[in-house]
């Protein structure tokens, strides 16, 4: 199977684990604060990647320079500290697929910040998928979100602007791959969420349901997908990726109608779909050679 074939297949299953979680951080928040949910989920995803980033990245870990510890640091900040936190801010107000429809935005930020600091231009085929998307997401939201949800969708949006520049830093950190998927995944990581736990310890345990959301939220969705993701990346670029992203509202949709009850409208399932068709004139356009650098891009 070629590589980058294998890569987005990579991809698809990330975002299978991660559409999973805009309900699940719904039920969480029934027991948690939004900052205690990205602490304890980040910051025990760190835990689990520990032992791999102090053996097998130990050398490459070694290597890095003041200038890259600075990037690490501040993708924590972006990523997990500011980005994730905004992120579940928002969920408390908006149902989850709106949630995750939402999240749609970071492909643009990141095709306008890309563009200008990545030299990454798309092709003709990738811009029409661009445009399909985005009609999908006005179909998505017009009229669906009313005005107490303003508080919800404003949080969104400093999450959307926070994880696309959280996975700028990080495409170019990957740069002549001075650092690997274990490092690019754990220390930003173990920086951000030490930081939220530093600001807020949890004061105390949730029930015992809450604690088996947040072990699949931190093991599986955390640890696991994000090792996944920064691995597959490396085949592809930063912009084509991040467009994969718009998949998550539809798997969403379909599992909060299982754990949460919540319905999705005729309009909305319109929206999601012409945004399913860019996709994949997104991925149909991509480059035929391998691009040089990934991009990390958390949605959640």
């Amino acid at each position: 199977m070629p590589k980058r074939v294998l890569a987005f297949l990579q991809v698809l299953l990330v975002i299978a684990f991660w559409s999973s979680s805009p309900p699940l951080i719904k039920l969480a928040l029934r027991d948690l604060e939004a900052q205690e949910i990205a602490a304890m989920r980040y910051f025990g995803a760190f835990l689990v990647l520990l032992p791999w980033l102090l053996t097998r990245s130990r050398s490459t870990l070694q290597s890095l320079d003041g200038k890259a510890w600075l990037k690490l640091t501040l993708m924590g900040i972006l990523g997990f500290t500011v980005g994730n936190t905004a992120l579940f801010l928002g969920l408390k107000t908006l149902n989850a697929t709106t949630g995750a429809f939402l999240m749609n935005g970071i492909p643009l930020i990141t095709l306008i910040l890309g563009a200008i600091l990545l030299k990454e231009h798309p092709g003709h085929l990738q811009w029409l998928g661009v445009a399909v998307a985005l009609a999908g997401g006005v179909i998505y939201f017009w009229g669906n979100v009313e005005l107490n949800q303003r508080e919800g969708v404003l949080w969104l949006v400093v999450a959307v602007v926070s994880l696309a520049s959280y996975g700028l830093f990080g495409r170019s950190m990957a740069k002549g791959r001075g650092a690997d998927p274990i490092i690019l995944t754990a220390i930003p990581m173990g920086i951000g969420a030490g930081l939220l736990l530093a600001l807020d310890w949890p004061s105390s345990l949730p029930s015992g349901a809450t604690l088996g959301v947040m072990l699949w939220l931190t093991v599986v969705n955390s640890a696991f997908a994000f090792w996944l993701w920064n691995h597959a990346l490396e085949r592809l670029q930063a912009f084509e990726i991040s467009v994969m992203g718009n998949l998550m509202p539809i798997g969403t949709a379909l599992i909060s109608g299982l754990l949460l009850q919540e319905e999705v409208s005729l309009q909305s399932w319109q929206g999601m779909l012409l945004t399913l068709a860019g996709v994949i004139l997104v991925g149909l356009g991509g480059p035929k050679v391998q691009p040089q650098a990934p991009e990390i891009w958390p949605p959640a």
